[in-house]
C-alpha cells in the first residue's frame, strides 16, 4: 500500500514498503514555503519504531528538496 500525505507546511510525503519488512519515505519540500520540517525528527521517529535507516539522499530539483530514505527492520 502507498500512503501520500501533505500536511500545512507543503512537504508531501509518500510511503511504500520496502522488501524485508521496512519502508521507503519519500518526501517533497518547497523551496518557497520558509517552514522546514527537520530531517533529524524523520530518523529518530524511525529508530523509535525499530527501523533502520539503510539509505537517505536528499536531491534539489528546480525549487523543491526531494528525500528518499529507505530503511529495514532491526533485528
Amino acid at each position: 500500500k502507498i500512503v501520500e500525505e501533505t500536511n500545512s507546511s507543503a512537504i508531501k510525503f509518500t510511503l511504500k514498503p520496502c522488501l524485508g519488512g521496512g519502508i521507503e519515505i519519500l518526501m517533497k519540500n518547497y523551496l518557497a514555503d520558509t517552514k522546514w520540517f527537520p530531517l533529524s525528527k524523520i530518523l529518530d521517529v524511525l529508530l523509535d519504531e525499530g527501523l533502520a535507516v539503510v539509505s537517505c539522499v536528499c536531491t534539489k530539483v528546480n525549487e523543491e528538496f526531494l528525500y528518499t530514505i529507505q530503511t529495514e527492520v532491526q533485528l
